[in-house]
C-alpha cells in the first residue's frame, strides 16, 4: 500500500511545478491574473506544508502519520484518497495552461 509521505511528497511537488507554470505564464504576458493564481498557489502551498507539518505527514520514526495509521487501515485510505484527489485537482490546473 503507498504511504501517505509519498503521495504528500507528489503533491508537494505537483504544487511547486504549478507555481513554476503560473511565475513563467506570468513572465510572458497578461501578469494581472496569473499574478492572482501565482499568489494563491503560494498560498495554498504553504497552507499545505504547514497542514502536513502539523499532523506529521513527513516526520520520521513514531510521530509520522504513517506510523500512527498503520492500526487503521481504513483511515489511512481515507487520507491517500484525499491525496489523490488534492493531486487531480493540481494536475488539473497544470493542464489549464498548456
Amino acid at each position: 500500500m503507498t504511504e501517505v509521505r509519498e503521495k504528500a511528497k507528489e503533491c508537494e511537488k505537483s504544487f511547486e511545478r504549478l507555481l513554476q507554470i503560473e511565475e513563467e505564464v506570468g513572465e510572458g504576458g497578461k501578469a494581472g491574473e496569473q499574478k492572482d493564481d501565482t499568489v494563491r498557489t503560494a498560498d495554498h502551498l504553504a497552507r499545505f506544508r504547514m497542514w502536513a507539518g502539523n499532523i506529521g505527514v513527513f516526520a520520521i520514526g513514531h510521530a509520522s502519520l504513517d506510523y500512527r495509521l498503520k492500526g487503521s487501515k481504513e483511515m489511512k485510505q481515507n487520507m491517500l484518497e484525499l491525496l489523490c484527489t488534492l493531486q487531480e485537482f493540481l494536475r488539473r490546473g497544470m493542464r489549464m495552461y498548456t
